[in-house]
């Protein structure tokens, strides 16, 4: 039994990666249930944990806590070693930029700075 289990793990990372990579699992859409994917790949809830463990670290499929877990997005391709724009970067590869602002305040400058 212990030496079906990693066999096990490992079909199952390649079943839900060929149907990610042929796109029958879309980025953002939502896995079944575990309690149905160990009934179909006839498992148990454990290994099928294992499996999706390894998928996680991939970066594949990514948990939200009491919802699931969903595919993830294509990664964006960023190169450190070229100098770009994030947001033309961004862009470029067919996503849209957005900025943020988290705070914003006035502070009086030091002696120092001034």
């Amino acid at each position: 039994m212990r030496e079906e289990a990693p066999r096990t793990v490992t079909a199952i990372c390649r079943a839900l990666e060929e149907q990610i990579g042929h796109g029958l699992l879309t980025p953002g859409s939502k896995l079944p249930a575990e309690r149905k994917l160990s009934e179909l790949f006839d498992t148990t809830r454990i290994t099928l944990r294992e499996a999706l463990g390894q998928l996680e670290a991939q970066g594949l499929i990514y948990r939200e806590e009491r919802r699931g877990w969903f595919v993830s997005p294509p990664r964006v391709a960023y190169n450190p070693l070229v100098r770009s724009h994030f947001h033309a970067m961004v862009g470029e590869q067919g996503r849209v930029p957005a900025t943020d602002v988290l705070s914003a305040r006035l502070q009086p400058a030091s002696a120092d700075i001034c």
